[in-house]
């Protein structure tokens, strides 16, 4: 039998505290610590590094299953062995989520809006994944048929409706508020489509869960290897939850008192703090199909504004 996992009592209590999912949390190891590194994983490896959050061998191998029917995982057999990629369709994805998650600052807003206005013919099949796809890359809904986001891009917003085959069931456009048209107004529609307040409110929980750390330094330079990566999961899972549901509103649009750029402050500070301990707990236990563990890309170092060390 394994000997227990021990962990730093803040860490241990973060565990403790925090909503853990075995999927989720494989999808948030994957592309923070293991797609800088290739984006292939032993299962063994994968099984490892989920047990210190309480993911049992049993959920760990559950939640690669459906992530690969899903789509988001490619299997590939080895003698006994199973190694897990990230798929072409789900890199897409990964690369879109860490652009906004890890970016030094929040983009800038031309004033204008992307529209994405689903036409009377679409299949309600593929208005919900419609729905679902553009939800997660922080489109909000301000009408039954039409979604918004202030800086979404193009691009990123062509691969969704072609992977869903629904480019001839919507109309996208570009647009902006006539002059005559109030800025309370556009703050009520915003708040409406994006529940602005309850994610104030969750950026404040998280501040309140991780800035005990921040304030203590000292701690942070003891944690072990396994305690920096544990943390360092935990800080990006939260944020990560918080952060996609976020269109990235210009400040004129936010409620009074919004601890968004606050929080982006704290998780950018922890995560430099604590990044190289975490990689080196990694590639401790990473495998991988080839043998060979690649240096992180260079758009890990770049991530929160770059000077990570590996």
């Amino acid at each position: 039998m394994e000997a227990p996992v021990t962990l730093a009592k803040p860490v241990r209590d973060l565990v403790s505290t925090l909503e853990l999912h075995a999927n989720s949390l494989i999808i948030t190891v994957f592309g923070d610590s293991i797609l800088p590194r290739g984006g292939n994983i032993w299962l063994g490896s994968l099984i490892a590094l989920a047990r210190p959050f309480g993911i049992s061998e049993r959920l760990v191998r559950t939640g690669v299953y459906r992530l690969a029917r899903e789509g988001w995982l490619d299997a590939q057999p080895k003698g006994r062995r199973a190694y897990y990629t990230i798929t072409p369709t789900g890199l897409e994805t990964f690369a879109e989520a860490d652009r906004r998650i890890y970016a030094a600052n929040s983009p800038d807003w031309d004033g204008r809006w992307r529209l994405v206005q689903m036409l009377p013919q679409i299949s309600q099949n593929r208005r919900q994944s419609l729905r679902r796809e553009l939800k997660w890359l922080g489109f909000g809904q301000i009408s039954p048929t039409i979604l918004a986001h202030p800086t979404a891009d193009d691009v990123v917003v062509e691969k969704v409706l072609t992977g869903l085959g629904v480019k001839d069931d919507v109309i996208v456009f570009r647009a902006e508020a006539a002059p005559f048209v109030a800025e309370s107004t556009i703050r009520t529609v915003a708040e409406d489509a994006w529940t602005l307040k309850a994610l104030n409110a969750d950026y404040e929980r998280f501040a309140r869960s991780f800035r005990p750390l921040q304030e203590n330094p000292d701690s942070l330079s003891q944690l072990s290897e396994l305690d920096a990566f544990v943390l360092r999961t935990l800080l990006i899972h939260d944020y990560r939850r918080i952060l996609l549901k976020d269109p990235q509103l210009p400040h004129d649009l936010l409620p009074d008192g919004w601890a968004g750029s606050t929080a982006r402050d704290l998780c950018a500070g922890l995560y430099g703090a604590i990044a190289e301990h975490a990689d080196a707990h990694v590639t401790g236990l990473m495998e991988t199909y080839s043998g060979t563990i690649r240096e992180p890309s260079p758009a890990y170092h770049q991530r929160f504004g770059g000077g990570l060390k590996t």
